[in-house]
């Protein structure tokens, strides 16, 4: 049976003897949730959302969900014509480069995220020419549970026995039992380590190891001169 927030904060502050101590158990709950969110990939995170590109906002940006964290893969698809178009991700300095250079309006090959802002934006190059759907699956964060320490929301981290060793090693440190908030340190990391070899649905999938498109598909722009098509190129 999966525990709400309040009965992981009632157990973990009786362990450590510390009753009065639920509310701010409350808060190191929601910065150990937080933290999974944004350390690890986990298949409970993964959302698809789609982006509607237009010609006539060309490159961007694209709001994204406000609490996006990154993308899943480095390759989105858009379908056109019956053909999944590969869009390949880049960088941001890389997407001024090639606004610098210019480009007629076509199905877009890259993307590149700017998560700087609130929301975080999308942007594609070339500038899409019609209207054009983009799927995206990407890790998402999560709100805070609102006053966890009476809640009866369940955590969305599946993995509890992490949740109850790290928030019984916080509390030993908030309390100065250094050796204590050691031990429970220890025995959640190795909880999470466990729950990170197991966690998804691979099964017995394979690995596919993928060349970077930039430099070894159709675009030149990132090749080094050397492996560049053309003149002075060595692929001739």
């Amino acid at each position: 049976m999966a525990l709400t927030s309040q009965q992981i904060i009632s157990l973990a502050t009786q362990e450590a003897k510390v009753p009065g101590m639920a509310i701010q158990a409350g808060y190191m709950l929601n910065v150990i949730l937080s933290e999974l969110a944004q350390t690890f990939d986990f298949g409970v995170a993964l959302v698809t959302t789609t982006v509607n590109l237009t010609a006539g906002i060309g490159t961007g940006p694209y709001p994204l969900p406000a609490l996006y964290l990154r993308m899943s893969s480095d390759i989105l698809y858009i379908a056109s014509g019956g053909v999944a178009n590969p869009v390949t991700k880049m960088t941001l300095q890389q997407l001024d480069n090639k606004v610098a250079a210019g480009a007629a309006a076509a199905i877009p090959t890259n993307f590149t995220t700017d998560i700087s802002l609130t929301p975080p934006n999308l942007y594609v190059w070339p500038p899409a020419n019609g209207s054009l759907t983009l799927p995206v699956r990407y890790y998402s964060g999560f709100a805070d549970i609102v006053t966890p320490e009476t809640s009866s929301q369940v955590p969305w981290f599946p993995c509890q026995a992490y949740l109850n060793a790290r928030l019984l090693a916080d509390l030993y440190a908030l309390n100065s039992k250094q050796e204590l908030a050691a031990m429970y340190r220890q025995q959640s990391m190795d909880i999470l380590w466990r729950y990170l070899y197991m966690q998804g649905d691979r099964g017995s999938d394979s690995q596919q190891i993928l060349s970077d498109r930039r430099m070894f598909g159709q675009d030149d722009m990132y090749r080094p001169p050397e492996y560049r098509h053309g003149p002075g190129g060595r692929n001739q």
